[in-house]
């Protein structure tokens, strides 16, 4: 009778599973945990989040609306996606956030099948790590914005296209995913979902004939997503090429970053990838040193090469611009660092990168113990439960592993992933408790007191967030522009108006009251009341 030992498992599949179960443990605190810890920020955040609301009430999915006025210029996809959630867990701030998180999450293992499949398992799991917890992904994954689910088709765009593009069977079925990932990033944003990939993989490829299937892929997902652009109609869509894509590109306009220097991605991708731009010294010195570098790493670095070109070259720069950069970032830092952990590091590369592990775990332990010292108040109304008991899961995990002595590397690999997943949830749970000056719920609410009497007519210039939070019903809130506040106001109508907006002399007239004052950041709003009105409709 043969003898049975019970053996740690150590097959490919397993650290496959392995590395994904990590990953979605990392993601769950760093992009899901506390996500109903904020307000709604910032104009486009709040509008996209009204106009899923009212997508949901009007059922009109074809023309998303603002304060019952058709106001989109880009197509609905991204809406759909936030309604859709609306409708299935009802809205919430939170609700309208989570296809964010959710297409994040995906973008995370895209990252890491890619780089498995390029480097082995360990460089994709570094790779998905390194993203999971750079800022900026991390901070829009946890928005109401389109940016992730966008970076999620471009990801798995390459990917698919990757091995649609390779010699291995199942081609076929990756390109029909590679077609059909290309068509919704055009159907979310235009050209950029679909040219960006196809130029990636044209340059960062080297299969004979990959031009030739990349033009097949481009027309079949043309194919998909011309019934919507049809749909919505030649107007919008002639627009929205003409000004989202050739006008935005080639016309500086200061609303949309046109004032930004030739150089602005520079610092600010060096900002923006913390903490791991510390690590970036090292993957430059891994780029020199290393035998036929270009050719191991080709599509990484064309991915960011191509990619930070053509963000430079365009005449305006906003920062969410960069997040398609990050996936190949994430995977250059994920390649050396398997490189390190391998024993195939030269000595140069060996000293740059223990000198960044160093700098980056001093900044990671000065930051955890910082904000708990800078702010111990707010520790204690911070819902910690399911952060905690992720991170006491995966402090579990790394002790069962590291009783295992062929998981040594790994296991340290892995501890110093549990301590920099625990100084992102105490980022995240405290970050949003720190930015209440930054909420319009507060201002809404004083608003919304003094609304309840008489229809609210909005001017344009009111901050979305205090249309999104003033929640009253359509058939009492109109949208207003500056020239008709008068009439407004004869007609029985309260007016919610910014003071910079106000037309002259409109104070001084003594049958006008200021009913509310409300300060929202640096912005101060008024409602105005006729006091003698005279109700003509």
């Amino acid at each position: 009778m043969r003898e049975r030992r019970c053996r740690f498992p150590d097959s490919g599949a397993a650290r496959y599973v392995i590395w994904v179960t990590l990953l979605i443990v990392v993601c769950a605190l760093t992009l899901f945990a506390n996500l109903q810890g904020r307000d709604l920020w910032g104009a486009d955040e709040s509008r996209n989040a009204e106009r899923a609301r009212e997508m949901i009430a009007s059922r009109q999915w074809m023309t998303p609306t603002y304060l019952r006025q058709p106001d989109f210029d880009k197509p609905p996809v991204h809406y759909w996606l936030m309604a859709a959630a609306g409708q299935l867990l009802g809205p919430s701030d939170a609700v309208f956030c989570l296809p964010s998180a959710v297409f994040g999450l995906a973008t995370v293992l895209m990252t890491f099948a890619l780089g498995a499949s390029l480097y082995g398992p360990r460089a994709g799991g570094m790779a998905g790590f390194i993203l999971a917890t750079a800022f900026l992904f991390v901070y829009d994954a946890r928005m109401a914005f389109i940016d992730l689910p966008l970076l999620a088709c471009i990801t798995g765009s390459i990917f698919a296209g990757h091995r649609a593009l390779g010699p291995k069977k199942g081609w076929i079925r990756s390109a029909v995913v590679a077609a059909l990932l290309l068509a919704a990033g055009a159907m979310m944003k235009g050209l950029v979902g679909l040219v960006l990939p196809l130029l990636v993989l044209g340059l960062g490829e080297s299969t004979a004939g990959r031009w030739r299937r990349l033009t097949g892929l481009a027309g079949a997902a043309m194919l998909v997503a011309a019934p919507l652009y049809i749909q919505l109609g030649s107007r919008f869509t002639g627009r929205f090429l003409a000004v989202d894509h050739l006008r935005r590109f080639l016309i500086p306009d200061a609303a949309l970053g046109g004032n930004h220097p030739w150089y602005f991605y520079g610092p600010t991708l060096l900002s923006d990838f913390l903490p791991w731009t510390i690590l970036l010294p090292a993957v430059g010195v891994a780029l020199a040193c290393t035998p036929d570098a270009f050719r191991r790493w080709r599509l990484p670095l064309v991915w960011f090469g191509a990619t930070f070109l053509l963000l430079s070259l365009g005449a305006n720069k906003r920062e969410p611009y960069l997040l398609p950069l990050f996936p190949a970032l994430a995977l250059l830092c994920g390649a050396v660092a398997d490189e390190v952990l391998a024993g195939r590091a030269r000595r140069l590369l060996l000293v740059w990168w223990r000198l960044g592990l160093v700098v980056l775990g001093g900044s990671l332990a000065i930051t955890a113990l910082v904000l708990p010292l800078a702010w111990p108040t707010r520790l204690g109304t911070l819902d910690w439960g399911p952060g905690l008991l992720l991170l006491a899961g995966l402090g579990v995990w790394v002790t069962v592993r590291a009783r295992h002595q062929d998981h040594r590397v790994e296991t340290a690999v892995m501890a110093a992933m549990l301590i920099l997943g625990a100084t992102q949830v105490l980022v995240w749970q405290i970050l949003p408790a720190m930015n209440l000056s930054r909420s319009a719920r507060h201002a809404a609410a004083s608003v919304r007191m003094e609304a309840v009497a008489a229809p609210l007519a909005v001017v344009e210039d009111v901050d979305p967030a205090m249309v999104y939070y003033l929640d009253l019903p359509k058939s009492k809130t109109a949208r207003l522009p500056v020239a008709r506040i008068r009439a407004a106001l004869r007609a029985g109508w309260r007016v919610l108006v910014g003071t910079t907006e106000l037309p002259p002399d409109i104070l001084s007239h003594t049958n006008i009251a200021v009913r509310a004052r409300v300060r929202l950041e640096q912005s101060e709003y008024l409602v105005l009341e006729q006091l003698d009105r005279r109700s003509s409709s």
